[in-house]
């Protein structure tokens, strides 16, 4: 198994990007965990709160990861993109409208195939196709869970030397 991690992650997206996401302000992270249990009914995952604090969300061409609110991708001056992250609160939200099974899952990751998040009911992260109700993969941690949501998207310069060739199994 290769050993990467969130901190890996979020450094190879920002090289890939050439610009880095400002990381979330402290009071937001206090209002999340406030929010998230009120208006989602679970406690949001600590490691998430670990990531907001390096960084306000998280993209590349192939997904995001979901920021506080909704947040202007940085870009750089060349850049046209005018890309949005979701917010975590408002994507669940409008997600649980489309899929009454999302009602206990916290969609934390979104890729171009599948969800990834928390599995309120299994007590894990975890991988759906999107619309679905059953985990395809679960994961031990949430930097497993987001460096598969991912991977797709950084470039292979910027992943270690195994993954040019393969997806990791988990």
């Amino acid at each position: 198994m290769i050993d990467l991690t969130m901190n890996d992650l979020i450094e190879r997206t920002w090289r890939q990007n050439e610009i880095a996401q400002p990381a979330c302000p402290e009071m937001e992270i206090e209002r999340l965990r406030r929010e998230v249990p009120s208006r989602l009914g679970m406690p949001m995952p600590d490691r998430y709160v670990e990531f907001l604090r390096k960084t306000q969300g998280l993209s590349t061409n192939a997904g995001w990861i979901a920021a506080s609110r909704d947040t202007p991708a940085a870009a750089s001056e060349e850049s046209e993109s005018t890309f949005v992250i979701p917010g975590i609160i408002e994507h669940n939200e409008d997600a649980r409208i489309d899929v009454p099974s999302y009602n206990d899952y916290l969609i934390i990751a979104y890729s171009d195939m599948d969800v990834h998040g928390w599995d309120n009911q299994r007590q894990c992260f975890s991988q759906m196709m999107h619309g679905d109700s059953r985990p395809m993969t679960t994961f031990d941690t949430f930097d497993k869970m987001i460096i598969v949501a991912l991977w797709e998207g950084l470039l292979p310069e910027n992943l270690p030397d195994p993954w040019k060739e393969t997806c990791p199994t988990w």
